[in-house]
């Protein structure tokens, strides 16, 4: 969708903090990119040239590493869920199967 010259691109503002420890957390950041690289690394505890490995593996050891935390999503499998659900014999449900099955190659590769 295009824009027209009437209706100027809406900026997006960024979500509000759910809670007072994001509030706390988000207004750090801001200070932190408010300041010189200096104050930054002084107040990080580190230095231009990084960690040593030795303060590196301390930090790892009390932070854990430094990853975002994701839920776990379930594996998708389509037929699996789907054939249980209906209440019909052996015959039929391999009918119902034997039809997805087709049609998906219909649908992928053509006739």
């Amino acid at each position: 969708m295009q824009n027209t010259p009437d209706k100027p691109e809406t900026e997006q503002l960024p979500a509000k903090p759910a809670n007072a420890t994001e509030t706390k957390n988000s207004a750090q950041l801001l200070e932190m990119a408010r300041a010189d690289a200096d104050t930054v690394l002084k107040d990080l505890g580190t230095q231009l040239d990084g960690l040593s490995d030795s303060e590196a593996a301390a930090r790892l050891n009390q932070y854990g590493s430094n990853e975002i935390a994701r839920e776990k999503r379930q594996s998708a499998r389509p037929a699996q869920p789907l054939i249980p659900r209906f209440q019909c014999g052996e015959r039929r449900r391999s009918a119902l199967l034997t039809q997805l099955v087709k049609s998906w190659f219909i649908r992928r590769f053509g006739e």
